[in-house]
């Protein structure tokens, strides 16, 4: 996109300096530190992929879809790539609906939202592989340098991932029925001459 209308954003700033839960500034300085704090995510994310410029950005399909079917991807997102495939049309429509019914029930009652925590870790939200369990096994084992611990961690999340949680919770190894010798493989010292620590990050 080369220009974006963020028009319910906006809408949103106004009630919310209407219920007086934004009191500090006014409307048009509201919008104005929306319009930066937004510019500056989308900027910050682009600048991780390596883009240096927004031009560069148009048309570079640098992601892929994931979650989503052939059928849909072609129609919607031609060209993109889309190794694990995924929902089709008739699932988003489902989960639109099922979204909407909760929202507005044909009943007149007191209704909560669900807590959402897609991106986010919530109590009753979806599930995360890194989660206050697992961040406070991390940070004990760090602290104190217990091995036990660490251990421990590492289980919870294996384990975890096994939960549909991560792609490679879905694979599985091929073992060989005849291990190759240790001896025909690379040494330690020869690997670590080419790794790359942010290559393992984005990786």
């Amino acid at each position: 996109c080369t220009a974006i209308n963020p028009y319910l954003a906006f809408e949103t700033i106004a009630d919310l300096m209407r219920q007086k839960l934004i009191a500090e500034t006014d409307h048009q300085q509201a919008v104005k530190k929306f319009i930066k704090a937004a510019v500056k995510g989308v900027v910050k994310t682009m600048a991780k992929m390596g883009i240096s410029t927004i031009q560069s950005y148009h048309g570079a399909q640098i992601f892929e879809a994931v979650g989503l079917n052939t059928e849909v991807v072609n129609k919607y997102f031609t060209w993109t790539p889309s190794r694990i495939q995924g929902v089709g049309l008739d699932v988003i429509a489902a989960e639109a609906l099922a979204r909407h019914r909760r929202a507005f029930p044909t009943l007149t009652v007191n209704t909560e939202l669900d807590a959402g925590g897609q991106y986010q870790w919530r109590d009753n939200g979806e599930f995360h592989l890194f989660n206050p369990q697992t961040i406070h096994k991390l940070q004990t084992a760090c602290r104190l340098g217990s091995e036990k611990i660490y251990r421990e961690y590492a289980e919870l999340v294996n384990n975890q991932a096994k939960n549909l949680c991560t792609l490679r919770g879905l694979l599985e190894f091929n073992l060989a029925e005849k291990p190759l010798p240790l001896e025909e493989v690379e040494s330690v010292e020869s690997i670590v001459k080419r790794f790359k620590t942010g290559a393992m990050s984005y990786g």
